[in-house]
């Protein structure tokens, strides 16, 4: 760490004490209500939360967190964002996202249709006839 002392900057090695003790100081400089609360502990969580929203699996969280169960990075994953709102995408879609490709070679025409499916009901979204020489590019 970067450590300022009478007007000099060096840098000092801390051991895992000093950093345990971080989170405390950093809440009772925020004016945080119950500072003593914070432990080291906290650094692991948030880490270990960041990772989960980045998208990690299990066995990624259980490496970083250094736990053999996968039942404490399993709460990770469950509670992330990023794994909220690819259920909520779901549960509204209704399908898992995908991509769809359709190759046709420039001799020929190709017919397409992308359907949604929303429970029974199959509802046209697009369709594309007699297409020679196009290229469509669809991000969903």
């Amino acid at each position: 760490f970067v450590y300022y002392k009478d007007n000099k900057c060096t840098v000092q090695p801390i051991g895992k004490n000093f950093f345990g003790k971080l989170p405390r100081q950093i809440a009772t400089f925020l004016n945080l209500s119950d500072a003593h609360l914070y432990t080291g502990h906290c650094f692991r969580r948030s880490s270990a939360s960041l990772l989960a929203d980045a998208g990690a699996d299990v066995s990624a969280l259980k490496r970083h967190g250094g736990w053999r169960s996968a039942t404490v990075a399993e709460g990770y994953v469950e509670n992330s964002l990023n794994n909220k709102i690819q259920t909520a995408e779901k549960i509204l879609i209704g399908h898992e996202q995908g991509t769809s490709t359709v190759n046709a070679n420039s001799s020929t025409s190709a017919n397409v249709a992308i359907k949604e499916i929303r429970g029974e009901h199959v509802a046209p979204i697009i369709n594309l006839h007699n297409c020679e020489n196009c290229i469509i590019n669809v991000n969903i």
